[in-house]
């Protein structure tokens, strides 16, 4: 499948978890590429929208690549068969993890990007454009399991079939509109994908 946009990309997974009727749910969004699809996803579910900032660790020699992924609070996800194979030093990783540090703070202020107060009794409904490694979202939901929600579910429009298990015990529910055999890049499945520029997220944040 192929998506026209992050826009009807996230109305379609809207109205596809307005049928799971999750009880009190509170849309988070990943930033960037995310915020376009949570804006829908709230407004379909009448939701409130908030994002989280999470910031990709990348190999030195090849920044797409990522071998990690930290959260707001230093929450850090490591993928070891990565960091292996490149035989990453730990310096180098001490090096990415503190300038990536350094960015998502930046972006959390500019986003304005509170941490939650307790989530008791809510169900988070965590979602992006797509999901590749895994790693951000991994990161993310290790980091909001922390205010206490009743559920997390996951919400994305596309994924590798074999991403499902990966989540397996960390979610109670993971909803993809489209899995995926051969997966390259989360771009290769929508006909627009520009990147989403923090004036736009910081625009859609403002209206929610």
């Amino acid at each position: 499948m192929v998506f026209e946009s992050r826009t009807s990309a996230g109305r379609l997974l809207g109205a596809e978890l307005v049928k799971r009727k999750y009880a009190n749910p509170h849309i988070f969004a990943l930033v960037r590429g995310g915020v376009p699809i949570g804006k829908e996803v709230a407004k379909k579910m009448k939701a409130p929208l908030d994002v989280v900032v999470v910031r990709k660790l990348g190999l030195p020699s090849f920044p797409e690549l990522g071998f990690g992924a930290i959260a707001p609070d230093g929450t850090t996800e490591i993928d070891n068969t990565i960091v292996n194979r490149y035989m990453l030093h730990i310096d180098d990783i001490k090096s990415v993890k503190k300038s990536e540090k350094e960015e998502l703070e930046r972006r959390t202020q500019m986003y304005d990007a509170k941490m939650p107060e307790n989530l008791a009794g809510q169900t988070v409904i965590l979602v992006d454009d797509g999901i590749a490694t895994g790693i951000s979202m991994i990161a993310a939901i290790k980091y909001l399991k922390k205010f206490n929600p009743d559920k997390i579910v996951v919400g994305i429009p596309v994924c590798p079939d074999t991403s499902e298990s990966q989540f397996r015990g960390l979610v109670d529910d993971y909803v993809c509109l489209d899995y995926e055999e051969y997966f390259g890049v989360v771009g290769e499945f929508y006909e627009q994908f520009p990147q989403v520029t923090d004036e736009e997220v910081i625009s859609m944040l403002k209206t929610k």
